[in-house]
């Protein structure tokens, strides 16, 4: 009988490298990592594997929860009791990823109740950056969208009274939707973009939003189209690249939109093989990259 095999939630970000860091820097930080103290516990990077396929490079790893001192339960043979023993650095708990580099992408393992997807975002970052000693570093993983889930959530929205964003360069990849945005910060060497709209009281935003996102879920709008930049902006946080939050009316209900809040995501084994985990992971990314016409920006590969 084949033995089941437990699956879990993998949500799917984008690294923000900012400031002096690299992909390279990146990676000596998975591979020779370093350790943070947090409450209880400490945490580090566990299992690290880097591989090469099809031409592509992937690493994968744990993001490893343990206790420096702890105790288990061991079986006295002779005397048939139980006993405690005290053990170094006991694991509590790991979350396995994959980073791939041609994406800008990561795809990791929420585990209920231990390492939850805004804990797994903040530890990493934190050890990523400690490992060169917080300077002039800057490590962010931010949601990819997924475009159904917020087009539906969005469309309830009888009217849009606010917007505010908040997006950073990508590299290497970008949409041509928000290309224009994405040239003026570069052309301004701007590392980060605040953007926030207010409707006049007692009227709405005339955004264009909702129309954009059902066209690019559909695949039915013109690439060469360019929105408003509030509208830029919110689609850039929507392919991983910021944070968006749009307040709207739902019937008499006062309601937040965030791209957070719809994370992408897919079932798989808690326990993975590296490539088969990496293999899946680059082909949702690659749907997504092919399906909102995402493109590399050859100079920066």
């Amino acid at each position: 009988m084949t033995k089941r095999t437990k699956q879990g939630t993998y949500y799917l970000g984008r690294t923000i490298l900012l400031a002096k860091l690299t992909k390279q820097k990146l990676g000596e930080a998975l591979k020779t990592p370093t350790s943070i103290e947090a409450g209880d516990y400490h945490w580090t990077i566990t299992e690290f594997k880097e591989s090469k396929t099809n031409n592509e490079n992937y690493i994968f790893g744990k993001l490893t929860k343990y206790k420096p001192k702890g105790e288990v339960d061991v079986i006295d043979v002779k005397s048939h009791t139980e006993q405690k023993k005290d053990v170094d650095n006991t694991k509590v708990a790991s979350s396995p990823f994959v980073y791939l580099p041609e994406y800008s992408g990561i795809a990791y393992l929420h585990v209920w109740n231990q390492i939850q997807q805004d804990v797994f975002i903040r530890r990493f970052k934190e050890l990523i950056e400690k490992k060169y000693g917080n300077f002039f570093v800057d490590c962010r993983i931010e949601a990819i969208s997924d475009l159904a889930t917020f087009y539906k959530k969005i469309s309830d929205l009888s009217s849009i009274n606010y917007i505010s964003s908040k997006v950073n360069p990508p590299n290497p990849m970008f949409g041509p939707l928000w290309r224009s945005l994405m040239d003026y910060l570069k052309k301004r060497h701007v590392n980060e973009l605040k953007i926030e709209e207010k409707a006049r009281p007692g009227e709405e935003i005339k955004s264009n939003l909702k129309e954009l996102i059902k066209k690019v879920e559909l695949d039915s709008l013109e690439i060469n189209y360019t929105p408003d930049i509030a509208d830029a902006a919110i689609l850039m946080a929507t392919d991983g690249y910021g944070q968006g939050k749009v307040h709207g009316v739902e019937g008499n209900k006062k309601v937040v939109v965030c791209t957070s809040d719809t994370i992408k995501n897919f079932k798989f084994d808690t326990e993975p093989d590296p490539l088969k985990l990496y293999e899946t992971a680059r082909d949702i990314f690659k749907e997504i990259t092919e399906k909102r016409h995402m493109e590399h920006e050859e100079k920066n590969i």
